[in-house]
């Protein structure tokens, strides 16, 4: 069988029609998920996925994942389906949260977009504009609602939102973030034992533990604690007992463990030590540097213990420094140059834990912070850039200064299904995501309120059908909220038409007790960089679909 492409064109208004058609069908699978109360979709993949391992159907509130696992023989559909991933992806990368906010009033402004051109018989390009401007409008009204964190409650409040309800959770996120601020580098994984537990050790930690298990002191031991231990660090390979030899000496005269960060270490050597450790004549520990951004990263560790990083890249290879302490002078100890010095090295399978004392600490503290101002230069250069691994380069920095400030958390998430665990992953996941924004942007109303009190006071004063589109849609995620929780569309809009009606700014509606509440005394509520960008990106591929005239869907056609 041969293949031939083909062209199907649609034009005209008709092709808006088709794109509405598709985006309704996502925003309707999507919007049952918004808010504390929404709701979940269950998701049959059409292969095995794997997610750390195991297969899994995923039951998840997760917004954006969802609409990632839309899918349609359509073309038409399929293509609005793509664009609809294209714009929650976006606030997806840019915030982390708010997905399901971005289809609901995606749809919602492309919809009022259309009835309005149908109806007036208006431009595209006038309308685009009319919208633009009045969320732009909306935009700034959001900063000026928004309020700064200033308490530890602030964080939980909000992570109770974005976790729907996970109170252990939430109480944990906002201790850790409370504590680190933007520091924090939380990771996310499975629990092997079912239980949700957190591991952090304070101290600056290196992925790559011990060379080899017989450097242990018995096959039983799963680490090796060394105290006041001298460190030599280089990203070069180290094969010859040679080139290190100086530095072993000089630690036994000291009395001290010695541990060795090197590219790589061959058998001889690995005998050489062992036979040393054994005698008692010197107790070294030998692991492997990391494996990327390697010179930088032992830079940072570096500015915390101290000593010289042995590298041809600060021109000081090995040949170098041996030379240099050849010509030693008898009473001068120019070994503490390039060796740092750590109160406690924790040595395990996986990793290596470098701990000071707080004396140690205080010595250390300018270079830890003049490490990490210039790790701040570098993700500030990094951004101004369009490069195609931004993102991955921009989080591996974010690790290292998370690491030089003790901040790197793992959270393990526990479960008594892979399904209930993985859902619980994806909550937590839009739970640090939300405090993170808040930490960085503040806090506005939650409940959807905070679109609809601005609603409220421009819905008085509308001056175009740009904005008559912008207001009616932006009331739709708090009355998506609202029906999310008792799924009575008559009720909802009784509801929604009295909060609108009143002149409290601060209300929200409690669901569980049928009541209006104080939203900021009840702690409902929302990320201020959430709502924006979910707003801004909606915006986007809303007022860029309205302009659309034709589809072109190229096909492939099977002829015998």
């Amino acid at each position: 069988m041969s293949y031939k492409q083909h062209n199907k064109i649609t034009i005209g208004n008709i092709s808006k029609d088709v794109l509405l058609k598709g985006l309704e069908v996502g925003y309707n699978i999507a919007k049952v998920t918004l808010g504390h109360n929404g709701n979940n979709v269950t998701i049959m993949p059409y292969h095995h996925n794997h997610y750390e391992g195991k297969n899994y159907i995923q039951n998840t509130k997760d917004g954006v994942t969802v609409i990632n696992a839309l899918y349609s023989d359509s073309p038409e559909e399929a293509l609005a389906f793509d664009m609809l991933k294209q714009v929650c992806n976006k606030t997806l990368e840019e915030v982390g949260d708010g997905t399901t906010t971005t289809a609901v009033l995606a749809y919602n402004l492309f919809k009022h977009g259309l009835e309005v051109m149908h109806n007036n018989n208006i431009n595209g390009h006038i309308i685009k504009r009319q919208i633009t401007t009045c969320v732009e409008q909306v935009l700034e009204n959001i900063d000026n609602n928004s309020k700064s964190i200033d308490k530890e409650k602030d964080l939980y409040d909000i992570g109770l939102i974005s976790s729907n309800n996970d109170e252990e959770v939430s109480s944990l996120l906002a201790s850790l973030l409370w504590k680190y601020k933007e520091n924090a580098n939380i990771n996310i994984k499975w629990s092997i034992d079912g239980k949700t537990t957190v591991e952090h050790s304070e101290g600056l930690v290196l992925n790559k533990g011990y060379y080899n298990a017989k450097l242990l002191a018995n096959e039983y031991d799963k680490e090796k604690v060394m105290t006041n231990c001298l460190v030599l660090m280089t990203d070069e390979n180290i094969h010859s007992s040679g080139s290190i030899f100086p530095f072993i000496s000089y630690a036994s005269q000291k009395q001290l463990p010695l541990l060795i960060i090197g590219k790589s270490f061959n058998g001889d050597l690995l005998n050489f030590v062992m036979a040393n450790n054994k005698t008692g004549a010197s107790d070294i520990m030998l692991i492997n540097c990391p494996d990327f951004m390697t010179y930088e990263r032992l830079c940072d560790l570096q500015s915390y213990i101290g000593g010289t990083v042995i590298s041809k890249y600060n021109n000081n290879s090995f040949n170098k420094v041996l030379k240099d302490l050849k010509s030693v002078v008898h009473n001068i100890d120019k070994y503490s140059l390039y060796l740092g010095s750590c109160d406690t090295v924790t040595v395990t399978i996986g990793k290596t834990l470098f701990q000071l004392g707080e004396e140690s600490k205080a010595l250390r503290q300018e270079y830890i912070l003049d490490r990490i101002d210039g790790i701040n230069k570098t993700i500030e250069m990094e951004l101004s850039q369009d490069t195609n691994n931004q993102k991955y380069v921009v989080q591996k920095l974010e690790e290292r200064k998370a690491n030089l400030n003790e901040a790197v958390i793992t959270i393990y998430i526990g479960g008594n299904s892979d399904l209930e665990i993985k859902e619980r992953v994806d909550r937590v996941d839009d739970c640090v995501n939300s405090l993170k924004c808040a930490l960085k942007g503040g806090y506005v109303l939650g409940g959807g309120m905070c679109l609809g009190n601005i609603y409220k006071s421009m819905n008085k004063t509308i001056l175009n059908y740009g904005e008559e589109v912008v207001l009616k849609s932006i009331i739709e995620p708090c009355s998506q909220i609202i029906f999310n929780s008792n799924g009575d569309q008559d009720y909802t809009d009784n509801i929604v038409h009295e909060l609108l009606s009143k002149d409290n700014n601060t209300l929200v509606y409690d669901a569980l007790n049928n009541e209006f509440i104080d939203g900021y005394e009840n702690g409902i509520i929302d990320a201020t960089l959430v709502i924006k960008a979910s707003l801004n990106n909606a915006c986007s591929i809303a007022s860029t679909l309205l302009l659309t005239q034709g589809i072109i869907v190229n096909q492939f056609v099977g002829n015998d």
